[in-house]
């Protein structure tokens, strides 16, 4: 999933807050007496970043599934992210990067 790149670093403030919010809405869900499930994050909005929690209580629905890179998050080469994922991405890495760019030693996708 694109969203894994920046977690290969440190985390950001975007992580810290979102891991406590899905803490505080997993231990919410237990409280309600469902035992079983996943927390979802479903991004709602890449403007200006959003993103909602949905509970699943049927985690044969999201376990070992993983939806691809969409093609035109790479570019035309096949050899590095597209503007579309750079900006998809932005919200998620914050200045994780510090200024430094994105490595070129990226593996090409056929």
């Amino acid at each position: 999933m694109p969203n894994y790149l920046p977690r290969c670093w440190e985390a950001t403030d975007l992580d810290r807050s979102e891991a406590i919010a899905v803490g505080e809405a997993a231990v919410s869900a237990a409280y309600s007496n469902l035992n079983s499930g996943t927390i979802i994050l479903k991004r709602k909005s890449s403007s200006s970043y959003k993103c909602e929690m949905i509970i699943e209580p049927d985690i044969s629905k999201v376990a070992k599934l993983a939806k691809p890179v969409p093609r035109d998050f790479v570019n035309a080469q096949g050899n590095y992210p597209s503007e579309k994922f750079l900006v998809w991405v932005k919200p998620l890495i914050g200045e994780v990067f510090h200024g430094a760019s994105i490595p070129r030693n990226v593996v090409q996708i056929k």
